[in-house]
């Protein structure tokens, strides 16, 4: 480096002046003009003061501790690349230049006294470029809590929460109050927690001698000439300095610390604030453009959006997908500011496709953002970096996750480890906010946010087995399903449990679905279609009975039973088309001809009997009835009444649509009495409804309405509103045929009453055709 020996605040001397100055002061003007500041010492204090940005004050501070130290020094100090060491260097020494140039003219330098006890003490906050958005109710919980007696908060959350954003602006408005100072400090620079404090001495301004001066006596000094806050922003990496910040607490009465950190300090007396997401929209609800205000983290994603775009406008399309990237990226404002900043160069569709690979878009589009966030990627990877190598592989494990799960869950990924140290790992990730604890109907579960989940993914991806994880699971969960089945006494607990651990069990189902076969995949298919059948779900049913159909090569009685329940998927969804029935009748005749070699399975055979007669086409009347005679033998066989009355009201149906009203009365009546045998009033109230269906067609109107009086009180007892739904239909059809108008409509309103409690679409054919005929009633 050539020095410049001119009187000159140049760049290049004022670097002279930090890193090696006796080349200036060698000459008499220099010396003479650093004399004014009070030496080196005080000219050093000097630019302290100056209005520099936080990372070049963190800059300056480690280049005056070690002026003599080498550029692969300075990088491991500032754990920061050369690269980006040189290019914040020369940003260093041009803003000093100008700033010098402005403020102290050497003409007239000996005027200006620049020693440390004529400096006025300058707070030094950091001015924030935008509007903090959200956070009130972290603000007003700190300013309450600062009121009592707590005298050390914690601000925990992951990397891009926003916890440096919410101190700065707690710094101003703390300064803002009476009789107190403010002061702030980041250690986000400093890696050696030795140099922590006296860090945070020169940034105080503090002439402090290591050799002869005790460092807490003379901050505990500092701190007792007023009440003063303390805000002391990203620890996580230098958490023992936490001792020495409990020694000076205790040593002066009038001070209050602030710390933002990654994880808590773990100190007597600290009060802990996890701050959280921005608060989201579920994407399922469909908002108003108004309600943006409603929602922090749709107010972040718009006001950065309009910032970088002034030509961005929201409506009623873009607000779904700015909802549901807001939501994908788990309201976490770092994330929301880089999917925003995009919004000049891609469309909001653009944007939410990205995420699909959410590390390689969410990047810093700025020129001055620190390193640690310039991509969500390296804000992660800083918290990752500070986990121990045990914490970081249960981490990378549990990011195979995609739903919450439980302790059951996390020991089967880990049979090599003891449960006590697994639980203590998870302390650590729920410590470093990694992982999150809620109650699922009262049992402790733990989830991963998506973003998170995302990151662990990578992790895993380049470090582990992927097919061993894969197997740990799903070895558990087919274990778990055939050492709890599903029994009649155990109905509601059981499907409470697979409520829990459904998603997951979707997740093992792709991954043997992806693998040559493995009989796994029928075995956990049959497990779960009690619940398929009690939630619903007859398309996820229908889909993967047909993948263990088509890849199955052991055609034994769980093949048998998943044939079986094909059909019945089938029926669900689809109402049994009937293009499809040659399919239903071929797999339903293999289910028969399996189960015939198991004695044991006679009831389900007469199942396969009693739904071989239901897919039979109209035409095809005489082979039904074969079939249910075949089933009928059976269950009466075995007494089993519901299974009997179940038979005979689908004799009755068949009937009944071939105009054989007469002979349908006599079989629902069979239905009926079987029913009551069996003291089954949910089927006994649908039996009752085609009875009466039938009493109708031969117009004894009377017996009719008697028999849907009957089933509609059992529907009511028994909360059933899709068969109350079903006989409102059949009461509608007695009134339409009387002409009973008032009461048609009062029926017809009620049922549309209840189909919007059960938003099915499954009624909607009559409700349209009642509609039109009521209208046609009422023409009359």
């Amino acid at each position: 480096m050539k020095t410049d020996l001119s009187l000159q605040w140049t760049p290049t001397n004022i670097q002279t002046l930090l890193q090696n100055p006796q080349r200036l002061l060698q000459h008499a003007q220099w010396q003479t003009a650093i004399q004014h500041f009070g030496g080196l010492s005080g000219f050093y204090q000097y630019l302290q003061n100056l209005r520099l940005s936080e990372r070049q004050l963190n800059l300056l501070t480690v280049i005056t501790a070690y002026p003599k130290a080498s550029v692969i020094e300075y990088c491991e100090r500032l754990h920061i690349h050369a690269a980006t060491f040189h290019r914040h260097q020369r940003d260093l020494w041009q803003t000093l230049s100008m700033q010098l140039i402005s403020e102290v003219p050497l003409n007239y330098v000996q005027h200006h006294q620049a020693s440390s006890s004529s400096q006025p003490k300058r707070s030094r906050l950091p001015y924030p470029l935008t509007q903090l958005i959200g956070r009130s109710q972290e603000i007003a919980f700190i300013h309450n809590v600062l009121q009592q007696s707590v005298r050390l908060i914690t601000l925990t959350g992951i990397g891009g929460i926003g916890k440096t954003r919410l101190a700065i602006q707690l710094a101003h408005e703390l300064e803002a109050e009476a009789n107190q100072k403010v002061y702030f400090c980041s250690f986000v620079d400093i890696r050696e927690p030795a140099a922590a404090l006296s860090f945070l001495a020169r940034h105080l301004g503090l002439n402090y001698n290591p050799q002869t001066d005790e460092l807490i006596e003379l901050l505990a000094e500092y701190f007792s000439e007023q009440p003063s806050i303390l805000i002391l922003d990203n620890l996580e990496h230098i958490l023992s300095i936490a001792s020495l910040l409990s020694r000076l607490l205790r040593q002066t009465s009038n001070l209050k610390i602030i710390t933002t950190s990654r994880i808590r300090l773990n100190l007597y007396g600290e009060h802990i604030l996890p701050i959280q997401s921005l608060s989201v929209a579920d994407p399922q609800t469909q908002l108003a453009i108004s309600d943006i205000d409603n929602f922090d983290s749709l107010r972040l994603f718009v006001s950065r959006a309009q910032a970088i775009n002034p030509f961005f406008q929201i409506n009623q399309h873009n607000l779904s997908l700015i909802q549901a990237i807001c939501h994908k990226l788990d309201g976490i404002p770092l994330a929301l500011e880089f999917a925003a900043g995009h919004c000049n160069q891609l469309t909001i569709d653009q944007i939410m496709l990205g995420l699909n690979k959410r590390f390689e878009l969410l990047t810093n589009s700025t020129n001055d953002a620190e390193d640690r966030h310039q991509t969500l990627y390296t804000a992660l990877e800083w918290s990752y970096q500070l986990l121990e190598s045990e914490t970081k592989y249960i981490f990378n494990h549990l990011g195979i996750f995609q739903a919450p799960w439980n302790f059951e869950l996390t020991y089967a990924l880990f049979p090599q480890l003891s449960h006590a140290s697994i639980n203590q790992q998870l302390h650590l990730l729920l410590e470093h906010q990694f992982i999150k604890r809620i109650v699922v109907n009262g049992t402790a579960t733990y989830m991963m946010l998506e973003t998170i989940r995302d990151y662990a993914q990578q992790q895993l991806d380049n470090v582990q087995n992927l097919t061993t994880i894969q197997q740990s699971l799903i070895n558990y969960l087919h274990h778990y399903l055939q050492a709890n089945p599903y029994t009649d006494s155990n109905k509601d607990q059981w499907v409470e449990q697979i409520q829990f651990y459904y998603p997951h069990i979707l997740q093992t189902l792709g991954w043997l679905d992806q693998s040559v076969y493995d009989n796994r995949l029928a075995e956990i298919v049959y497990a779960i279609i009690p619940y398929l059948l009690k939630k619903s779900y007859y398309k996820d049913g229908l889909d993967w009975c047909k993948k263990v159909i088509d890849s199955n090569h052991q055609h034994n009685m769980i093949y048998a039973k998943i044939l079986y329940y094909f059909t019945v998927f089938h029926g669900n969804y689809w109402n049994s088309l009937i293009e499809d029935m040659h399919i239903l009748d071929k797999y339903l005749e293999t289910s028969i001809k399996i189960t015939k070699k198991y004695p044991d399975e006679i009831l389900f055979l007469a199942e396969l009997y009693n739904r071989s007669g239901v897919i039979q086409p109209s035409n095809n009347k005489d082979t039904a009835l074969n079939y249910w005679r075949k089933s009928l033998e059976i269950y009466k066989k075995y007494s089993m009444y519901t299974d009997i009355g179940r038979v005979y009201n689908n004799i009755g149906n068949i009937l009944r649509m071939g105009d054989s009203s007469e002979k349908a009365l006599y079989v629902y009546q069979k239905a009926i009495n079987a029913f009551r045998l069996a003291n089954d009033t949910h089927k006994l109230s649908i039996a009752l409804g085609n009875y009466a269906a039938s009493l109708n067609a031969v117009n004894r109107i009377d017996e009719a309405i008697e028999a849907l009086n009957e089933a509609l009180a059992h529907t009511k007892t028994n909360n059933d509103l899709q068969g109350m739904t079903l006989n409102l239909m059949y009461l509608f059809d007695v009134f339409w045929v009387t002409k009973q108008v008032d009461a048609a409509t009062a029926v017809l309103e009620q049922a549309k009453a209840n189909l919007k409690i059960l938003r099915s679409r499954y009624f909607d054919h009559w409700i349209n055709r009642s509609e039109q005929r009521l209208a046609e009633l009422l023409e009359l």
